[in-house]
């Protein structure tokens, strides 16, 4: 499939409609089963309840199934794409990254792909200011899906910018392309295929009958895809620093990843993705966070008299007590789910972290091989670690001499900022070392300021950032 040019809808169509087939499974499932969840459980009273208790009582119950069950889908999925992102993960389509190779000496480059910004007019050439959204940063880069006649990609000394040049022959309304099929889906509108001219544009089958635009519906053609409880409480949790911090921002890690496209990933480029990783799970954490504490407080409590205040705060202490139990162990629980399954199926990271490719000669017909890395010594291999092996990430040209305090490499860009401490960034000499090797590599200077020392904190300099990450960078849960 990857003969077709990137901005081409035929490329990653096959993946995008994969991805809305398993988006729509996946939604249908969950409500089914937090449905069958919900019609199990057992409403149990001391006594005889009035038809206006019970039927409040029932509202509640149901307005926080509906309100969990959206919740859920809202959290998990965002959580998978910035795993996929932030794991470097290549994509076969050769959307987000491609291989350049060089057969005279046996090497290759990885280059990550960009995205021109703006829409393609066929009349008037889009992105005259040369404005392009790298996959090197994110994975919402996207533009409008075509029909080429042709595939080009950048050389490997081009920028790697994806250009609608020469134009297409047509393109398909609504629909986009982009790093991952995944997010140039979600950012895709369903407006072609209400309209049976355009179906028969992209080549659809008569069989496949256009979308009904006449069917009511919540959603346009052109749509992307009792006591409250916050009446008497309120949660403003307050974060670790580092969520606040510059060492969070993207102009840090873009300051680190430097001017080049090449992937030399041996030194700070590796350094400038944890911290993306580090910036994406603070994200995820606050997320976590907003999503649950938002269901909380939407809870009723509803009960059959009045209570005194003492049973009240009993019972208000018992309900904040689970829910800042259950928060950090759900987010716990979910990442530890959807790493474990990333490690297990091997998949190839950009930093060629866990594997590396590898040219091999005639005998073997020349086949780009993938070989385990060994960064932990002979037993320890990527292909069977988990996530408990590191080793030092050095950030000068030799890679054997100058390292950061605490600062190490892993198999995975995750597992390398988890085994990761903080300690270097409350040291301003620290700091500035790291930024005098990196400006090397650019034309501009950027100072982080270092994290405070001195402000009140319950974790240590030296504390694991995969301790913070585990109670959700959380350092009061603020709840009043």
């Amino acid at each position: 499939m990857s003969r077709f040019h990137p901005l081409d809808f035929r490329l990653m169509a096959m993946s995008q409609f994969q991805i809305l087939t398993l988006l729509c499974q996946t939604a249908a499932w969950t409500i089914s089963s937090d449905l069958n969840q919900f019609l199990t459980q057992q409403l149990a009273t001391s006594q005889a309840l009035s038809r206006e208790v019970f039927e409040a009582q029932v509202v509640a119950l149901v307005e926080q199934m509906q309100t969990t069950t959206v919740a859920n889908v809202k959290y998990t999925d965002p959580l998978v794409s910035l795993v996929i992102l932030n794991s470097g993960i290549m994509s076969a389509l050769n959307t987000n990254t491609y291989v350049i190779d060089n057969p005279l000496v046996s090497s290759y480059r990885i280059l990550h792909g960009s995205y021109p910004v703006g829409n393609y007019i066929i009349s008037n050439a889009s992105n005259l200011n040369n404005i392009y959204c790298s996959c090197a940063y994110q994975s919402n880069c996207t533009f409008q899906a075509g029909y080429y006649n042709y595939s080009i990609r950048p050389g490997i000394n081009d920028n790697p910018v994806y250009q609608p040049s020469p134009p297409p022959m047509f393109i398909v309304p609504g629909m986009l392309v982009g790093c991952l099929p995944r997010d140039a889906m979600l950012l895709s509108t369903l407006e072609c295929f209400y309209n049976r001219s355009c179906l028969d544009l992209i080549g659809i089958s008569q069989a496949i009958i256009p979308l009904n635009a006449t069917v009511p519906s919540r959603f346009r053609v052109n749509t992307t895809a009792s006591i409250q409880h916050d009446v008497f409480l309120s949660i403003s949790p307050r974060l670790h620093q580092v969520c606040s911090s510059d060492f969070v921002a993207e102009q840090w890690w873009g300051y680190l990843w430097g001017r080049d496209v090449f992937s030399d990933f041996r030194d700070l480029k590796l350094l400038s993705i944890q911290f993306r990783v580090l910036a994406s799970l603070c994200l995820l954490a606050q997320q976590s966070i907003a999503n649950d504490t938002s269901v909380f407080l939407t809870n009723k409590l509803v009960t059959l008299e009045a209570m005194s205040f003492s049973s009240f705060q009993a019972q208000i202490d018992s309900l904040t007590a689970i829910f800042t139990a259950q928060t950090p162990d759900k987010f716990r629980r979910t990442q530890l789910f959807i790493y474990e399954i990333f490690r297990a199926n091997q998949l190839l990271v950009v930093p060629e972290t866990n594997w590396q490719l590898a040219f091999t000669t005639a005998a073997d017909n020349y086949v780009v091989a993938t070989v385990p890395r060994n960064s932990f010594g002979a037993n320890y291999p990527c292909i069977t670690s988990l996530d408990s092996f590191s080793r030092p990430l050095y950030i000068d040209g030799n890679y054997n001499t100058t390292v950061l305090p605490g600062v190490v490499a892993s198999c995975l860009p995750i597992d390398g900022i988890r085994l990761s401490t903080l300690e270097c960034f409350f040291d301003s000499k620290c700091i500035l070392n790291l930024t005098s090797i990196a400006s090397r590599r650019t034309t501009t200077i950027w100072i982080a300021k270092p994290l405070n020392a001195s402000a009140p904190s319950n974790y240590s300099s030296n504390t694991l950032i995969g301790d913070l990450v585990d109670s959700l960078f959380v350092e009061d849960w603020g709840i009043k």
